[in-house]
């Protein structure tokens, strides 16, 4: 914990001590990522700084470039959260030399030094992000450092770590703890907390599920703004007309994209794999590993073999620009089965072979042992099959 806090200390100082003409804070798409802007902007936004927001569901290299481009001189100060540990090399190498930037998030870091990022990650202080942290909790550390009277949202990190299966353990017992202090949350039965969200109560991965749903499902509607916004006010008028917008929209997506999965659905050595066109171009890529997901736990899905949606991806980027080339988007996830031997190690996590796949094929990869995501050009979607096949074999056998 002593590192952790010299860290958020840092990350403080930077802060508050900077003559900041401007803040950028890069999410993710997830009810995780804008819980984390979230409990980013307001405190900043209180002490008078002007903050934009960015939502990306992933961090591709044109786009780091672009955030980078839109930035002017040492007057700004970018802050990257629920994304950006697992690309600390490509942040450094396309942002300006002297530019400060700081990461906040939970995926697997890369080890990497600049002098001008401070990166934050519970992996760096022994404590684990796929079971102890979530981004929302890391945000809200900071948040707090910066104000303490964020303790008044410490029921916003409950929710944003519903992604994290089981009671809350490590880290995220820092913000259960606040939260329950005030009355925020309870208990209702080991690992199930209610939330006092706005003056309704709610289940915490209920809410998630909604803010997520506003978020990635309106993410080319403004989506991610009104799912900000929901945390300010909870759903209520237009949040809540437009969370009911989506809601039937994701019925009648992800029926259809159930649809196409099964009847696309094609099995390698290890894996099974299915991809639904442009059913979802323009809708948002993060429902991808929602529907991929879902399909996990069907059970017309193999629950040994390693589960991969694909679609093509729209290259616009709300608020940045539009990407070059023509990009396949993967979602990857471990049915029931292949999760018990994932634990036990006697076959590799997701997010590694996705990683190792990806790179050999011009792309990118990210994500935990148990989702993963990742994009590679176009027509190679094959190949990255194969890639997994050989990948896997290789750890299999030895």
């Amino acid at each position: 914990m002593s590192s952790l806090r010299e860290s958020l200390k840092l990350a403080h100082d930077v802060i508050t001590k900077g003559s900041w003409g401007n803040i950028l804070i890069i999410h993710h798409d997830d009810a995780d990522g804008i819980i984390s802007a979230f409990l980013l902007k307001k405190p900043l936004e209180d002490l008078g700084f002007k903050v934009n927001t960015v939502c990306l569901e992933k961090l591709y290299p044109e786009v780091t470039k672009m955030i980078f481009d839109k930035i002017e001189g040492k007057g700004s100060l970018v802050i990257f959260t629920d994304l950006g540990s697992p690309h600390i090399s490509m942040i450094s190498k396309h942002k300006p030399k002297d530019l400060t930037v700081i990461v906040v998030d939970h995926h697997d870091p890369e080890s990497y030094y600049d002098p001008h990022i401070v990166h934050i990650n519970p992996e760096l202080y022994g404590y684990s992000g796929e079971k102890e942290a979530s981004a929302s909790t890391m945000s809200y550390l900071l948040g707090k450092e910066i104000d303490p009277k964020l303790v008044e949202l410490s029921f916003l990190p409950i929710i944003g770590s519903a992604e994290i299966p089981g009671p809350f353990r490590g880290l995220n017992l820092i913000p259960l703890e606040d939260a329950l202090n005030k009355g925020f949350v309870r208990e209702v039965s080991h690992g199930k907390y209610e939330v006092l969200f706005y003056g309704e109560r709610s289940l915490h991965y209920n809410l998630s599920s909604m803010i997520s749903t506003v978020s990635s499902l309106g993410y080319y509607r403004g989506g991610p703004e009104v799912a900000l916004k929901a945390c300010s006010i909870g759903f209520k008028g237009y949040v809540k007309s437009f969370y009911e917008e989506m809601q039937s929209l994701r019925s009648d997506i992800f029926r259809k994209g159930m649809a196409i999965a099964y009847r696309t659905l094609k099995k390698s050595k290890y894996t099974q794999w299915f991809h639904v066109g442009k059913l979802l171009y323009n809708i948002g890529a993060k429902a991808l590993g929602l529907l991929t997901s879902q399909l996990a736990f069907r059970g017309r899905v193999d629950p040994n073999l390693y589960v991969f949606g694909m679609m093509k991806l729209n290259p616009t980027i709300p608020g940045l620009g539009v990407m070059s080339g023509d990009l396949i988007k993967i979602s990857g996830r471990l049915p029931k089965g292949l999760k018990v031997k994932v634990e036990s190690k006697t076959m590799p996590p997701l997010n590694e072979i996705m990683i190792k796949a990806c790179k050999g094929l011009e792309g990118l990869a990210d994500g935990h042992a148990y989702a993963a995501s990742g994009v590679i050009p176009s027509g190679f979607e094959e190949k990255f099959i194969e890639a997994i096949d050989s990948i896997v074999d290789k750890v299999v056998v030895s």
